[in-house]
């Protein structure tokens, strides 16, 4: 009993809980609608609604219905959506298969407002998302969702009269879908088709579509029919970025459209027509407008990852297009073009092929500057464009073929017509656009207050193998005019186009030949047979925006021509008086080319002429052969100017002057840097000039001077009226200075006379001309006596190499004929602008093969006073070579003796204070019989000079008497020198001699005089040498030792010799303040051998005078280098006759 009991109430248990389930469950499905309303209401006012209003919403559990009624969500009192009516009929049968399928949904008169804030949120219904990313991430960690796998369909979706509002910061969009319907979007069921029906109206805008889709197969697919009428552009405006200013324009279009999307990889195919009337689409700086524009063909595309690629095949039609960029206009009245084509997008890098065929009725181009016009245009080829990457574009015609009539191009100054063209070649045409440059362009343009728009963008145009041929050409610039009969090219071009460096034509490679052509500006005409050229140029046409409102602004143009061969024929130039004539020129290198502000050329290259004649003035000029390598500019203007700058080799140039008939230059070879403008300046770099002569003429037949090779590392004259010259180096340089009676050198001043222009006629001066001479004769001389000498300025001066000064003169009997070797020549800076700045001198010649001289200090020749300190030495001067310039004065000659000469000489503000130490060896002097000329007041000599002559003729006179020997043996000292102390100083104007100095050193060597015999004395073991030689030659009054004894006639001394000369090295180097006198003479057996050798006369007298010297110089010679002998312990004598038996050298002490 007790178990039935507990079984009893566990029964009854179970039955309460049953019912009072069964009791909730029916409460709740009563209140399930309103506890769902109420949810809604507040899942939509936590989701930021301010106010949620729904009127009732229906559900029936067991048959997975729901509807909702007047669903109205409002925020800020603003209704973002009114849901009239939404009817949802789920099948539960699938949930148990983990699928949702909605058997129908349905939305009927409904608005939806969506406000979109970018970067901000996006309100959609009333209900607010964050689009702030930062914000979401930090708000929300990442969780690991696992994917969801439910299937999903739907049966069927309709939506009737419903409203999109569209509202974002660009614009306001209202849109209504009159029907939409969607059918059997099932994924489960890939394979069946859904079907897609629409129907958009917007305001006058009808779309109507009808496609079937496999959206959830393998292989979507969408495929159907659109249809487009009176799509109005103008309403999408608002859609676009505020920059777009305008579009507009009607849409047609009849389309069937397929497009299937199989694994990431979609396919579109298009077939019918669509047209554009009436376009209009302007941003800022552009504007494009056409009345028509329609496409009727098949198009095919292909999109996938890193891939796009579309194909069409058809035709355009295309009519009154007018495109504005910037200040630039192009109209099209009418085209046709045919074509079939291929776009393929790789990796953002886009590629187009297309082939056909284009006909323009009509063509305008025009800017500020620059316009162009033609009137027919018909083109057949192929185009290809290329994007090598994201900032370059390529267009390419592989084949090409058009032609041209009735052409223009005007740009301001300038003007080009040609009335036909024929060309066919490939095109390729490069846009290039850099980011960096774009930002720099735009920092630029910030900076100048210049609109970003107007930054640079290049373009540039290739062609390759073309070939174009012209006829009848026509080219104004300005005053400058080109005519050309006939024009033909080959080769290759490239164009670029840029707001900022305006046009640029390049042709890397071509060939012109070109038929009478003609040049001609005021004051300048060319004229030219015949042109074959071969090579690169390159063509630049800038805007010059700031004087592009001015009538006289000239667009600069230039022609630049790079690694060119030219050759031209019977080429003829007259340019206001200078005339130039060449039968054939040969070109190569580069040419440039420009207008503005003056037609001016300029090359850089090498030059080759033949047969070169021109003249200017009275100056002709003449060559046979001419090559130049270098720059060259030549302006034309009022008055021509040329400038060069390069190499320049001559071979065989002339210089004369035919009024003078003088050749001021004669040049076998010439090579130099030659920079030069005409007429203002003349500037020489690098000079070297082998087989110069200079001043040559009839009356002086003897060239002014010669060279072996003369350099110049830069010389520059302005305006005839400044002189900068760099460092001039003179190598093997031979100067001939002839001293006519006056002492003046008669071949510069002939070379003046020939270089001065010749003074017109009184017939040839205009009027004008002579009165302003008139005017300015009164005061010439006055203007003369102000005139400054112009600025002068030298870097350096050396002169190296064999070089040689040869002094002669007719006014000294007998005549000066002086050798001077140059070793050293080097005078530093020159610069009369900076007259305090000290110029270093360093003189080192050689008179003779012993005699040194040195020259080594600073002066100051430009300074008001003059300045100086130098430092002159003279070693070992054999003085008998310059008896003329004594026997002058005091009629005696130098017969034997040497000079040592040190010399300080300082000149502070024009008062000189000079130390001369002065030490004379073995001199000796003898009386001539040459009479002695009277002196008068010569011209041309100063008072100093006048004094010192007066001087000398008394002391002549003095000596006549016996008293020249005894004073020169009172100045001698033990060793039989003469070493005097002499300063000098005082104004330079009136020097003071100390004489009392020398009277001293007289006075202190008269007392201290001593015998030959105690030096005899002092010479043992060699007095047997002296007393021999004595004896023999009967020298009583010198210390005579045995001579070196020499072949007759010959300069070959006997094979004994050298012994002898040991013994006299042995006793020079024992006695060390012995020196020795080295007089070579002849005797009568050397005179007798020449005669019979058939000399006679002057030519007998030269020939023994230089025998004996070549003897005495041979016999220092050995003592020096063989004995090491110091040569200043050696003199030489003035050779002489001897009546001795053996002829040769003889030596005393």
């Amino acid at each position: 009993m007790t178990a039935l009991y507990s079984r009893w109430k566990s029964l009854k248990t179970r039955y309460k809980v049953l019912v009072y389930t069964l009791v909730l469950f029916g409460v709740f499905l009563l209140a399930l609608p309103w506890m769902l309303q109420k949810g809604f209401e507040q899942a939509l006012l936590k989701q930021g609604a301010e106010s949620v209003h729904i009127e009732r919403v229906s559900v029936n559990l067991f048959t997975g219905r729901l509807e909702i009624f007047n669903l109205e969500v409002e925020v800020e009192k603003h209704q973002y959506l009114h849901l009239g009516h939404l009817k949802v009929n789920l099948s539960w049968t699938a949930l148990f298969h983990k699928k949702i399928k909605i058997q129908e949904l349905a939305i009927f008169d409904t608005r939806i407002e969506i406000d979109y804030r970018p970067g901000e949120r996006i309100r959609v219904a009333g209900l607010s998302y964050s689009l702030d990313k930062k914000s979401d991430k930090a708000a929300m960690p990442e969780e690991k969702k696992d994917p969801f796998s439910w299937g999903l369909g739907i049966q069927s979706l309709e939506l009737n009269k419903a409203v999109l509002e569209l509202k974002t910061p660009e614009l306001d969009k209202h849109i209504e879908f009159d029907k939409v319907l969607l059918e059997k979007a099932i994924n489960w069921q890939p394979d069946d088709a859904a079907k897609l029906v629409f129907e958009i109206q917007e305001d006058k805008n009808h779309l109507v579509g009808n496609f079937q889709m496999w959206p959830f197969a393998e292989k979507q697919r969408l495929s159907g029919d659109i249809v487009v009428k009176n799509l109005d552009l103008s309403t999408y405006r608002k859609y676009l970025p505020p920059e777009i200013l305008e579009l507009s324009g009607l849409v047609f279009g009849d389309l069937k459209l397929d497009v299937v999307n199989e694994g990431g990889e979609l396919k579109i195919t298009q077939k019918g027509r669509f047209s554009f009337q009436k376009l209009a689409f302007e941003q800022q700086d552009l504007r494009v407008a056409g009345d028509l524009v329609n496409w009727d063909g098949d198009i095919q595309a292909l999109v996938r990852k890193g891939h796009a690629a579309v194909k069409t095949q058809g035709e355009w039609h295309l009519k009154d297009i007018g495109v504005r960029a910037q200040d630039a206009d192009i109209k099209l009245g009418e085209v046709h073009w045919k074509n079939h084509s291929q776009v393929d997008v790789t990796d953002g890098v886009p590629k187009v092929k297309t082939d056909g065929e284009l006909k323009v009725s009509h063509l305008a181009m025009a800017d500020k500057t620059i316009a162009l016009d033609n009137r027919h245009l018909n083109w057949q080829g192929e185009i290809n464009v290329t994007q090598s990457d994201k900032s370059g574009l390529e267009i390419v015609l592989p084949s090409n073929a058009l032609t041209a009539e009735e052409f223009l191009f005007k740009q301001s100054g300038t003007e080009a017509k040609l009335q036909k063209l024929d060309w066919k070649g490939p095109v390729n045409v490069t846009l290039k656009s850099s980011k960096k440059a774009d930002t720099q362009t735009d920092r630029q343009a910030d900076a100048k207050n210049v609109d970003v728009a107007k930054a640079d963008t290049p373009m540039k145009v290739a062609l390759s193998d073309s070939h174009i041929a012209v006829t009848d050409v026509a080219v104004k610039a300005n005053d400058a005019k080109v005519d050309v009969n006939q024009l033909d090219w080959q080769g290759g071009l490239n164009i670029t186009q840029s707001s900022q460096n305006g046009l640029l034509v390049s042709l890397p490679s071509s060939a012109l030949v070109m038929e009478h052509v003609e040049f001609s500006q005021p004051k300048t005409e060319a004229k030219l047979q015949h042109l074959d050229w071969k090579g690169p140029v390159n063509v630049t046409v800038k805007s010059d925006e700031k004087n592009a409102e001015s009538k006289k602004a000239q667009t600069p143009v230039d022609i630049v021509l790079t690694d060119n061969r030219i050759a031209l024929t019977s080429v003829g130039v007259n340019a206001d008086g200078s005339k130039a004539d060449v039968s054939r020129l040969n070109w190569q290198g580069g040419i440039q080319v420009g207008i503005s502000p003056h037609p001016a050329v300029q090359t850089d290259g090498h030059l080759d002429v033949k047969q070169l004649a021109a003249a200017y003035q009275d100056l002709s000029a003449g060559l046979k052969a001419l090559d130049w390598k270098g720059k060259t500019q030549l302006t034309v203007s009022e008055t021509p100017q040329v400038k060069t700058a390069g190499q320049l080799a001559v071979q065989s140039v002339k210089l004369d002057n035919t009024r003078t008939k003088m050749t001021v230059a004669d040049v076998a070879n010439l090579k130099t840097g030659l920079a030069f403008t005409a007429p203002q300046a003349v500037s020489l770099k690098g000079l070297n000039v082998k087989g110069l002569k200079v001043a040559a003429s009839p009356e002086y037949p003897q060239p002014l001077l010669s060279t072996g090779d003369v350099t110049i590392d830069h010389a520059n004259v302005k305006n005839n009226q400044a002189v900068d010259v760099g460092t001039v180096t003179l190598q093997d340089f031979y100067l001939t200075l002839a001293f006519n009676e006056e002492t003046k050198l008669g071949q510069i001043e002939a070379l003046k006379a020939a270089l001065q222009p010749q003074p017109k006629t009184k017939s040839e001066k205009t009027e004008a001309e002579q009165k302003a001479e008139q005017k300015a004769e009164p005061n010439d001389t006055a203007k003369a006596s102000q005139e400054k000498a112009p600025p002068f300025r030298l870097q350096q001066f050396d002169i190296t190499g064999d070089s040689h000064v040869h002094l002669t003169s007719t006014g000294i009997t007998p005549p000066l004929n002086q050798n001077i070797t140059i070793q050293t020549w080097h005078i530093g800076t020159l610069d009369s602008a900076q007259a305090h700045e000290k110029t270093p001198l360093d003189i080192q010649a050689a008179i003779d093969r012993f005699t040194k001289v040195t020259a080594k200090g600073d002066f100051q020749p430009f300074s008001p006073k003059v300045n100086a300190d130098i430092k002159v030495n003279i070693q070992d001067m054999d003085l008998y070579a310059f008896s003329p310039l004594i026997r002058r004065s005091l009629g005696y000659r130098i017969q034997s003796g040497s000079m040592n000469m040190k010399s300080d000489i300082q000149i502070k503000q024009d008062i000189l204070d000079a130390d001369n130490r002065l030490k004379l060896v073995g001199f000796e002097m003898e009386a001539d019989s040459v009479p002695v000329p009277s002196k008068t007041k010569g011209d041309g000599l100063d008072k100093a000079a006048s004094d010192v002559d007066k001087a000398a003729s008394d002391l002549g006179k003095a000596a006549s008497a016996g008293s020249m020997s005894l004073a020169l043996n009172l100045l001698r000292d033990g060793d039989n020198n003469i070493d005097l102390s002499v300063p000098v100083n005082g104004d330079l104007s009136d020097p003071g001699f100390n004489i009392a100095q020398v009277i001293s050193v007289a006075f202190f060597n008269a007392m201290k005089g001593g015998s030959k015999a105690m030096l005899a004395m002092t010479l043992q073991p060699y007095g047997a040498i002296y007393l021999a030689a004595e004896y023999a030659y009967k020298k009583a009054g010198e210390m005579t030792l045995q001579p070196v004894q020499y072949q007759p006639g010959l300069d070959e001394w006997r094979a004994d010799m050298p012994e002898y000369l040991k013994k006299i090295t042995k006793l020079l180097k024992d006695k060390k303040s012995v020196t020795l006198k080295v007089c070579g003479f002849y005797n009568q057996s050397d005179r007798d051998y020449w005669v019979k050798k058939g000399l006679k006369g002057t030519e007998l007298e030269d020939k023994l005078y230089q025998l004996a010297r070549q003897r005495q110089i041979q016999v220092k010679t050995w003592l020096v280098e063989e004995g090491g002998i110091e040569s200043s312990r050696l003199t030489t004598c003035y050779p002489s006759f001897e009546d001795l038996p053996d002829s040769g050298v003889m030596l005393s002490m």
